[in-house]
């Protein structure tokens, strides 16, 4: 299998869709999904990480709040834990230093997110030389 690039918003579409359809699907996150709108809400997703990855920032440019959405839904940590699992999941066909950013991008958005949810205490992961 030739493992891809990521490097356009085709690709971004490709692993944000296949990440909704298995949160969808998880019995543990489908009633947290289920209920949005996508063709309203996917659009905005692919232009938060394009943005993020810096593929085409300028036409691709999220406004408003990532954080504020996410106060509404009820979350648990477990339900970012099995977002990432997705993620990881989703971007396997792509591989290189935007898959590897975008992985850890995410681990650090739920991080926050957690915290500021109060579901778990902030803590920084400090490498040791």
């Amino acid at each position: 299998m030739n493992l891809l690039e990521i490097s356009e918003k085709e690709h971004v579409e490709k692993v944000v869709n296949k990440q909704y359809e298995l949160l969808i699907n998880d019995p543990k996150t489908r009633e947290i999904f289920q209920h949005l709108k996508l063709e309203k809400h996917l659009p905005r997703i692919y232009d938060f990480w394009c943005f993020v990855l810096q593929i085409n920032p300028e036409q691709n440019q999220y406004k408003g709040s990532v954080f504020e959405p996410h106060t509404k839904l009820n979350l648990k940590a477990e339900h970012f834990d099995i977002w990432l699992g997705h993620l990881a999941e989703a971007l396997e066909p792509f591989q290189g230093i935007k898959a590897i950013e975008w992985m850890e991008k995410a681990n650090q958005q739920a991080i926050l997110f957690k915290y500021k949810l109060g579901l778990e205490p902030y803590q920084m992961n400090i490498k040791k030389r």
